[in-house]
Formats: C-alpha cells, sequence, structure tokens
C-alpha cells in the first residue's frame, strides 16, 4: 500500500492519474461497494425530470479530459507498478 508521504510526494498529474487508476479498479463491484440512499434518491428525481420533459441535462464530449490528464503508456506503467510494489 502507498504511504501518505509517498503520495504527497506525487506531482499533482500522477496524484489525479492514481485517482483515476483507483475509481477504475471498482469497476465490476457495484454489489460489494453500496451507494448511499440519497444517491437513489437523486437519481430518481433527475429521471422524473427527463421523463416530464422538464430535464435540461448537458454533457461535454471531452468532461472528462477537459479536467483530467489522461492516464496512459509510461504513466500508467509507473503507477502500476508503485501500486503493485506495495
Amino acid at each position: 500500500m502507498l504511504a501518505g508521504s509517498e503520495i504527497k510526494s506525487m506531482s499533482a498529474t500522477e496524484r489525479l492519474q492514481a485517482k483515476e487508476l483507483l475509481l477504475r479498479s471498482f469497476s465490476g463491484l457495484e454489489d460489494e461497494v453500496p451507494s448511499p440512499d440519497w444517491h437513489g434518491e437523486v437519481l430518481s428525481a433527475r429521471l422524473a425530470k427527463v421523463e416530464a420533459d422538464e430535464g435540461n441535462f448537458s454533457v461535454s464530449p471531452n468532461s472528462k479530459t477537459d479536467y483530467l490528464p489522461s492516464v496512459g503508456g509510461a504513466d500508467l506503467a509507473f503507477l502500476t507498478e508503485r501500486i503493485a510494489d506495495s
């Protein structure tokens, strides 16, 4: 496991990339990580707005890349290696 001091020594880009890898690691584990009750309530309210044609949602096709650096190549190998070593 990475120590807090190791995380603090990472650049901001490295920490964002590590965060992205960590979040991706939860993919497929929905049954093991329960959502809080309020989350279902928010989703139900949004769905009701959409069904009533009152929804006003917009998503940029680049929304993720607008604020997070991509993880790839050497950066991915670096982070995977650091995580595996811990």
